[in-house]
């Protein structure tokens, strides 16, 4: 009977898309779902290449997914990387998708392999301004009851909400869409927004210059970060 197996992969660079020269993450729990969705298995990927196997499956539809932020409420630790501190950024602090977190299938005669892919963010607190600030309007209303709305499973990363501004922010900040292929400039930028799921495309493997700023990939977490929206505002 046929097996399914992969690896969880190190992107460094959150290319969102699998290779076999990535490091392997080490510790991840992969779970293996039938067509009901019922847990079939469970498997904790090893600490050589962060590989993962599941040993003869009968013919059917199957679902497989590793436990991210949407999948259990929690990352891997950022030291799971496998070669951790030497191959991860210093500034990085935790790991989430850079790719779909899900995978579905439907098994025949043939073996089933699928790599998952998670790159490094920076998790900065954020506190307060001590000025007063107010908002005029209902902001649970108007910003979909927080979420900023949801994107339909399988979105691709780095997706926006559109050329029109989404949301009422007044006329301090302008809107602009996400740009993919990379821009040749941060986006946002100073004193615009953006309402989008990951942001891969900003120039967070550069080092900061006075000209080019370096942001930090980030990605929303209200569903996951496949499928939430967030807003990003650049102001000073």
């Amino acid at each position: 009977m046929p097996n399914i197996t992969g690896r969880v992969q190190y992107d460094g660079a959150r290319t969102g898309a699998a290779s076999p020269s990535f490091p392997g993450i080490q510790n991840v729990q992969v779970y293996l779902y039938d067509s009901t969705g019922y847990i079939q298995a469970t498997y904790y990927t090893d600490a050589t290449d962060g590989h993962f196997a599941f040993i003869n499956y009968a013919a059917g539809n199957y679902t497989i997914a590793i436990a991210t932020d949407s999948i259990q409420g929690k990352n891997p630790p950022i030291s799971s990387v496998i070669g951790y501190p030497s191959v991860v950024p210093i500034a990085a602090t935790h790991l989430d998708c850079t790719a779909r977190n899900t995978f579905s299938f439907t098994i025949g005669a043939q073996d089933i392999n699928h790599d998952f892919v998670l790159g490094p963010v920076r998790y900065t607190p954020l506190s307060l301004h001590t000025d007063p600030f107010s908002y005029g309007a209902n902001i649970l209303t108007d910003f979909d009851g927080g979420t900023f709305g949801v994107f339909p499973a399988g979105i691709a990363g780095n997706s926006g909400a559109g050329a029109s501004q989404p949301y009422p922010l007044g006329s301090d900040f302008g809107y602009v869409q996400p740009q993919t292929p990379p821009p040749t400039s941060v986006t946002p930028n100073d004193g615009y927004f953006t309402v989008q799921n990951l942001m891969n495309q900003t120039w967070s493997n550069s080092h900061p210059t006075s000209a080019n700023p370096a942001w930090w990939r980030i990605s929303d977490h209200t569903l996951g970060n496949e499928q939430g929206r967030m807003m990003v505002v650049n102001g000073t």
